[in-house]
């Protein structure tokens, strides 16, 4: 769990890990959560989650060649229920954590591709992402790897 913390805060902090900061529209945090691609994030992260469990290797020793295609099936499954709450949190964390100056800072930092700028708003907010979405990762990681191992979606 601490590996996933340490994946989570990461990926938050860095928006993505694209060579360049995505463009930002406008200030409103919902519009910062969209531009940052908060839900390929989280389709990262759970795709990793269940690629690391013992359940996830056992599937994808069993059957090698059906395994991404399962993998995928099941992430885009998660993502189909909790991806909306997803960017939700991560719009609602920028809001609580920064004020409107400084949502108009981050903006322009993501528009000028100042990495450094962004970055130092990124490492206040992804706590506050943390902690409104830990539960939600947990969540659909466990169901991405029951449907991984049972072979269909969580009810």
């Amino acid at each position: 769990m601490n590996k996933l913390v340490f994946v989570f805060v990461t990926a938050v902090a860095l928006g993505g890990c694209s060579p360049s900061l995505p463009q930002c529209s406008s200030a409103d945090p919902r519009a910062i959560a969209s531009a940052l691609y908060g839900r390929e994030q989280f389709r990262a992260m759970l795709t990793n989650v269940a690629k690391s469990t013992v359940t996830g290797k056992m599937v994808a020793e069993k059957d090698p060649a059906g395994f991404e295609k399962r993998l995928s099936s099941a992430v885009e499954h998660a993502l189909d229920r909790y991806g909306g709450q997803w960017d939700a949190n991560l719009a609602q964390a920028y809001s609580d954590t920064l004020t409107k100056e400084e949502l108009m800072s981050l903006c322009a930092a993501m528009n000028e591709n100042d990495k450094a700028s962004f970055g130092s708003f990124a490492e206040r907010v992804g706590p506050d992402m943390k902690s409104k979405s830990a539960p939600l990762l947990q969540k659909a990681g466990v169901e991405v790897v029951k449907e991984l191992f049972e072979g269909q979606p969580a009810k």
